[in-house]
């Protein structure tokens, strides 16, 4: 039997709704279960993550410098496409240079759509080059909540603090998400406001069941 159009929309719909509605990319750490096994002798992943971040937003400065050595530009447009290229380097990915995700002045990242895919930082964190510097407590608080298969996110401890390996996404992705939702540093209001609703929705509430303060406040100290 022949699937009318109106019918095949339907079903894509549907699909659609399911793939963004499952938590397949959401991720929480539990910081407290079996805490007290490794809170004196996890290693601290400070200096190494420092260090290999200030690189990514070197090259994403040098990258802005290759692209506008004969440009003039205003302090604000300098602004605007210096944190795209530091974005870029650190959470971007590669739908985020197509032009039809951008408005019309700046380039919007993906992750003011739906974020389906960790930046480059935060999958450098989880190479297993730094897997000693990882603590996965398999049975915690949010196994119930969704598979185990799905939440791979790992805890690390960065300043003397236990946080999961999505902040430095959230810091450099959301951060910038903030820079264009606030109309580019102009209205703080209006960037808490995009970060409180995404959390509702799916960077939160709507994905994985949590909403996060940890993560407003990485966002809020990347914008």
């Amino acid at each position: 039997m022949l699937i009318t159009k109106v019918r095949f929309i339907h079903i894509v719909l549907i699909i659609l709704c399911m793939v963004i509605s499952y938590p397949l990319f959401s991720s929480e750490i539990d910081q407290f279960t079996d805490r007290e096994k490794y809170q004196d002798s996890a290693l601290d992943f400070t200096k190494i993550l420092n260090q290999y971040t200030n690189s990514l937003i070197q090259q994403g400065v040098n990258n802005f410098n290759e692209k506008n050595q004969q440009n003039k530009l205003t302090l604000s447009e300098l602004h605007q496409k210096v944190a795209f290229e530091i974005y870029m380097a650190t959470a971007g990915t590669g739908i985020d240079k197509y032009d039809f995700l951008n408005p019309s002045k700046i380039n919007l990242p993906y992750s003011l759509l739906f974020k389906t895919a960790q930046g480059s930082l935060q999958k450098w964190v989880k190479r297993e080059e730094n897997n000693r510097y990882w603590i996965y407590t398999d049975n915690n608080i949010y196994s119930n909540t969704y598979p185990d298969a799905f939440n791979i996110n790992v805890t690390i401890k960065v300043g003397g603090e236990f946080i999961g390996s999505d902040k430095v996404d959230h810091f450099f992705d959301q951060g910038y998400a903030y820079f264009v939702k606030s109309d580019f540093g102009l209205s703080d209001w209006q960037a808490k406001r995009y970060g409180r609703d995404s959390e509702y929705s799916w960077f939160g509430m709507a994905a994985g069941g949590v909403f996060s303060f940890a993560d407003l406040r990485a966002n809020w100290g990347g914008y």
